[in-house]
């Protein structure tokens, strides 16, 4: 039975990613901040901040592979959230390396703001200085250490039926409150339903472990 250690497990994506893991015959280990959180899984206690729990958590010789879905969603202090998130894919994947162990963090098809002189770009061109975002790159690096490194790209959103909220939400009460929903045609929104990318999750982790 694959032992997983994951942060982010009673987020929206996390929470659907641990009952399609679990379903799976995955054993769950998970990163909570709080008694409420910790009641639900089998948990370590700690947060983003507490990167000697997580180097601890990760480097777990019974622990298979690492999921990462948590992020500070304060985009007040973006940049600084970011560079909190590079801090600890850091300390999470340090002890995975030399281990071919699965490492899989999460991203966005949002994200990617890349300079571009010739108005193609790849994902081996040089990010802009000011993307605050750098946790992808980060992870990737460390699949030069041995490391099964895999960047999952979220779209921008994540819809979950009336467990929706955030972004998508204020879409929906705004479609809602006009009587119409607007959008430029023949535009098409990129989403996912929570359900399947919790299992692109599992696939990528099971992918990992080959």
């Amino acid at each position: 039975m694959p032992h997983i250690f994951i942060t982010g497990a009673t987020g929206l994506v996390g929470s659907a990613t641990v009952d399609e893991l679990i379903n799976h015959g995955h054993k769950i280990t998970a990163l909570a901040r709080s008694d409420e959180s910790a009641r639900k899984l089998e948990s370590i206690r700690g947060g983003l901040t507490d990167f000697e729990t997580l180097k601890q958590a990760a480097g777990d010789s019974s622990i298979d592979g690492v999921i990462h879905l948590a992020f500070v969603h304060n985009f007040d202090e973006y940049t600084q959230v970011s560079e909190l998130d590079v801090l600890a894919i850091k300390a999470l994947g340090e002890p995975l390396e030399g281990t071919n162990k699965p490492f899989i963090v999460s991203s966005t098809v949002g994200g990617l703001d890349i300079k571009s002189d010739d108005g193609v770009s790849a994902e081996s061109d040089i990010q802009k200085p000011a993307f605050p975002r750098k946790g992808e790159n980060t992870a990737l690096e460390l699949s030069k250490n041995g490391v099964t490194t895999i960047s999952m790209r979220l779209p921008p959103t994540v819809h979950a039926g009336q467990l929706d909220k955030g972004f998508i939400r204020i879409l929906m009460n705004s479609a809602i409150k006009n009587k119409k929903a607007v959008y430029v045609e023949p535009s098409h929104w990129s989403a996912v339903h929570v359900s399947d990318a919790a299992k692109a999750y599992r696939l990528a982790f099971e992918a990992g472990l080959k």
